[in-house]
């Protein structure tokens, strides 16, 4: 029996809009890992040792992936040491990855990851986040224009000293 054409579905592609005018074989799949710095927030009964986590990111390598979050350096003296030795590791063993280091949107935490970079010489880049939920303003006492200022600053450093960053922005009303 004949399928009437008025009722048959366009190719798939058809259906598919994309804002770029041309087809973009320039992008790529991102892999990106976050269990190395995850475990500085989670409960544990054991943190992962810097031995296991420098694995930790020689098998994230092996495996693709691109980009991964290996912690906050200005969380503590303890944190910034682990932070530089697993950057220092990405440079020794050349592995094809860019760490990703958190920052608050302060400048001191900018200014934290890039004194990181320069002793370890990896192509490091940021993460700066900032709290932006009602309940986080309340909190803190911020207002929007503060929140705003803020960001400018740590993102104005960032770009000054051609550190790569992107912009995380913590909903603390789910948290």
């Amino acid at each position: 029996m004949a399928v009437d054409a008025s009722l048959q579905m366009p190719p798939a592609g058809a259906l598919l809009a994309s804002w770029n005018p041309v087809p973009t074989a320039h992008l790529h799949c991102v892999r990106l890992e976050e269990d190395i710095r995850d475990g500085l927030q989670s409960v544990r009964l054991q943190q992962p040792t810097l031995a296991q986590r420098r694995h930790l990111l020689e098998l994230s390598t092996q495996v693709g992936v691109q980009h991964a979050f290996l912690g906050f350096p200005a969380a503590s003296a303890v944190e910034r040491e682990r932070c530089l030795a697993l950057a220092e590791h990405v440079t020794q063993r050349q592995l094809r990855i860019e760490p990703v280091f958190m920052a608050r949107a302060v400048e001191s935490d900018v200014l934290a990851i890039l004194k990181l970079r320069e002793q370890s010489q990896a192509p490091v880049a940021a993460d700066i986040f900032i709290g932006v939920s009602d309940l986080r303003l309340q909190v803190e006492g911020w207002s929007r224009a503060q929140v705003i200022s803020k960001l400018e600053r740590a993102c104005a450093l960032a770009r000054r000293e051609n550190l790569p960053f992107r912009l995380s922005y913590e909903d603390a009303s789910r948290a």
